[in-house]
């Protein structure tokens, strides 16, 4: 096996192991005032639009907190293993962790959509 090769399968491998990663950030791991369940999906969801994202050149804020707004409660009712009122509950914590994306993933200010409502 040439080292080409192995480079390759390698990167098939990570690949591969990233496919099912979640980036859950350090900010939300932190918070106390919420679900542990609302953590996991709010950064489930915030991965599946990782490319989004990372395709505009201003953090697309007022988008994902859209995203988390359409969050269907039976999604999230199956995902946490939960009932409907609890699954409310989830959606509005989510919500609220939205509005504060900026900040919790450190945005720098020039790429903030906020910076042209101060």
């Amino acid at each position: 096996m040439n080292k080409t090769s192995v480079k390759n399968d390698l990167n098939d491998m990570v690949r591969l192991l990233n496919e099912d990663a979640i980036f859950i950030p350090k900010k939300v791991l932190k918070l106390d005032d919420v679900y542990e369940e609302t953590k996991i999906m709010f950064s489930v969801i915030l991965t599946e639009n990782r490319n989004f994202i990372n395709s505009r050149s201003e953090f697309p804020l007022d988008e994902m907190i859209e995203i988390y707004k359409n969050a269907d409660i039976t999604r999230i009712k199956y995902e946490c293993f939960c009932g409907e009122p609890k699954a409310t509950l989830i959606k509005e914590e989510m919500i609220t962790i939205a509005r504060q994306l900026e900040d919790i993933l450190d945005i720098p200010e020039e790429h903030r959509q906020n910076r042209r409502r101060k």
